[in-house]
């Protein structure tokens, strides 16, 4: 883990979300206030969303695509193309190589966490990029506390890392497993064959938080956007 903060991103007043930026990269977690308008304050910058599937499919984006590609994950080494995820409780996870020449935008689930999505994306990575050093962040999801699940999903989620007993906290009243989503991620990055320059969890939780996109708690289709763009 990393000491790194994500600023504050504020237009008229009004926070609606969060960034991390340097002399190449910029990345973006939405609240559930940024809307698809908002890709309006980025001028100079065209957004390449995709169809999200709840798959470990990862695709590469060569230019802007009106027809969206069926995937939860795509990657870029072109300029001014911003990779845009929408997530309402799945983290959204975005990530770059240590060269500044790739980028890498999740959409992941419990489904995609279950599938390896992360490793199949840095594999696909892996065959274009150089580096074998990569950076990531994870932005606002639903937390441990949060997320309740039943022991089929629970013994699946097991199976899917070397995380300790402590990613799962059993309450034995009501017959249910808490999982840390993020302990198992975490986990999953630690086991890639590649080095980490720098790993950022939010500490944020949609269900519990109103300024963000919960569907558990909304049971409605409002997202929270994500995006990230090599300069």
């Amino acid at each position: 883990m990393n000491n790194t903060k994500l600023l504050p991103f504020i237009q008229n007043g009004k926070a609606l979300g969060q960034f991390y930026e340097d002399d190449f990269i910029y990345l973006f977690f939405g609240n559930f206030y940024f809307q698809k308008e908002h890709f309006l304050l980025f001028p100079n910058i065209q957004f390449q969303t995709i169809h999200q599937i709840h798959s470990n499919q990862a695709v590469f984006i060569e230019k802007l695509y009106e027809q969206l590609p069926s995937a939860d994950a795509h990657y870029t080494n072109k300029k001014s193309l911003a990779l845009a995820i929408q997530t309402a409780d799945c983290l959204p996870i975005l990530s770059f190589d240590v060269s500044r020449q790739w980028i890498l935008a999740i959409h992941a689930g419990w489904r995609g966490v279950e599938n390896h999505i992360l490793a199949r994306a840095i594999e696909k990575v892996g065959r274009s990029s150089n580096s074998s050093q990569y950076s990531f962040f994870v932005g606002p999801h639903i937390q441990q506390q949060s997320f309740e699940v039943q022991k089929d999903v629970a013994d699946l989620l097991k199976k899917c890392s070397d995380a300790n007993e402590s990613s799962f906290q059993y309450h034995i009243v009501r017959d249910r497993y808490f999982v840390n989503l993020k302990e198992i991620v975490c986990n999953q990055i630690q086991q890639l064959p590649i080095k980490t320059d720098l790993m950022f969890f939010s500490e944020i939780d949609t269900m519990k938080n109103p300024e963000y996109a919960s569907f558990r708690r909304l049971q409605s289709s409002c997202r929270n956007w994500s995006f990230i763009y090599l300069k």
